[in-house]
């Protein structure tokens, strides 16, 4: 008992650790053995507990009942409670101390006299050794793993550190530096989610932040909008501050977010913004519980389509429940993620649509891209009370230009950083099949990108 929960104490520092120079399936027989330790446990107990007499199918019943009650109740109390409260490295020790302390338990029982004394001992002294590792064998775990072989220690020069890890049971934030990009990265599970930043003349925060700087060039009057995700916020916080919106509902499942939202000041005025809702639920039930509401304009900055249970997300099923809340006229902009077949879902689902950038609109009346509202709207913003573009300013004005020449690309088919109409994607991409909750989609790099 005692050696099992030990090896199973290390086994994360060593997927971690080795995870610079070995691939994961290398570190597997480690994960074996800590698992067969682990399982051996239940027929010893069975074999030193219950006498081979005439009760001895009943005893082992009870026994195989509070094993299925232990495992439920272990998955119960660390996967849905003390993952909101308690790290990684926290959970691991406490779990390697129950399992030393249980072991302390069975020993009490075999030793009399003497020999308890030094069994007593040496658990209490493998209790403090894995009280003492545990902060040294379990630092920066989460950057090992994202950056494996390229990570190095923190020199005060290197980028590869996580300013802020926040871990709750929806999954693991890290935020990370953007180097000479400017803005800062967030990662949700280890996959590239936004940057940090508002600010459209950051290096590489177009490819982020265009599509909802765009929502006033779909819409003529976007003021009811609901988001389903709310992510580091940034998306959240230009469409906000949108001087046509007038209420945003957002649906988030991770309450992490708000956590990492409330230590950045490019977002953190979005949990105190009267337009603004925010509700921890999972978006799909949120949307079935809530048909009967409507919306003018619906976004969801998806994950990438290479993660798992993201098709959830890009299926047709999931568009048909968007559809539902959209009012007459209504929008669904979200983020294909460069999936040729969530571009051809959207736009199989939804009559009318346009591919903006790595994004769709979609619509069951024509969308008609309006570049002079657009541009007014675009003047009239104000981030954190100031201007985003300043009109005297040439290099403010030519941006704006430039960015409004995306309207002018409507009907494009030869470059990705255009607008594109629903026909060209469903001819494009005619051979492909739709994402829908009976297939994985794209999960697992299933397609080459758009």
């Amino acid at each position: 008992m005692i050696a099992a929960n030990v090896i199973g104490f290390f086994v994360i520092p060593f997927l971690s650790w080795t995870s610079r120079w070995l691939a994961y399936q290398y570190s597997l027989p480690l994960v074996v053995i800590a698992a067969a330790a682990l399982g051996a446990a239940f027929p010893l107990i069975a074999h030193a507990a219950i006498p081979p007499d005439s009760r001895s199918g009943a005893r082992l019943s009870y026994l195989y009942l509070s094993n299925i009650l232990g495992s439920a109740a272990g998955s119960f109390i660390v996967g849905f409670i003390l993952m909101d409260h308690w790290t990684l490295r926290q959970i691991a020790l406490a779990l390697a101390l129950a399992g030393v302390a249980t072991g302390a338990a069975l020993l009490a029982r075999a030793f009399v006299g003497r020999k308890l004394v030094p069994a007593m001992a040496g658990c209490a002294g493998l209790a403090l050794m894995l009280i003492f590792l545990t902060n040294p064998l379990f630092d920066r775990t989460y950057e090992k793993l994202y950056f494996k072989s390229t990570w190095k220690p923190p020199d005060g020069w290197s980028t590869q550190h996580f300013h802020d890890v926040i871990e709750t049971r929806s999954g693991v934030v890290a935020v990370s530096d953007g180097g000479r990009q400017g803005s800062n990265l967030v990662l949700g599970d280890g996959s590239l989610e936004a940057r940090l930043t508002t600010d459209l003349r950051i290096g590489g925060a177009q490819n982020f932040l265009i599509p909802p700087y765009a929502i006033s060039a779909l819409h003529p009057s976007p003021k009811q909008i609901l988001m389903i995700g709310l992510g580091c916020g940034s998306w959240a916080q230009v469409i906000a501050n949108n001087p046509q919106v007038e209420k945003v509902t957002i649906v988030e499942i991770n309450p992490g977010y708000l956590q990492l939202i409330s230590r950045y000041p490019e977002v953190a005025s979005l949990l105190s913004n009267p337009k603004i809702e925010i509700i921890i639920n999972d978006g799909r039930r949120w949307l079935i519980h809530n048909e009967h509401k409507r919306f003018d304009f619906v976004v969801m900055n998806a994950p990438m389509h290479d993660r798992n249970h993201v098709s959830a997300l890009l299926s047709v099923e999931f568009d048909q429940l968007v559809r539902r809340v959209l009012k007459p006229g209504g929008v669904f902009l979200y983020n294909s993620t460069f999936s040729s077949r969530a571009l051809l879902t959207g736009a199989t689902v939804f009559p009318y649509a346009v591919r903006l950038r790595n994004c769709l609109a979609g619509s069951d009346s024509p969308i008609v891209v309006d570049k002079d509202r657009w541009r007014q709207i675009l003047l009239s913003y104000r981030m954190n009370g100031q201007p985003l573009f300043n009109a005297a300013s040439s290099q403010d004005r030519a941006r704006l230009e430039q960015l409004l020449s995306l309207a002018d690309s409507v009907g494009s088919t030869d470059r990705w950083d255009a607008m594109e109409k629903a026909e060209s994607l469903r001819q494009r991409f005619s051979g492909l099949r739709l994402i829908t909750d009976d297939n994985m989609g794209d999960e697992w790099g299933g397609s080459e990108w758009f």
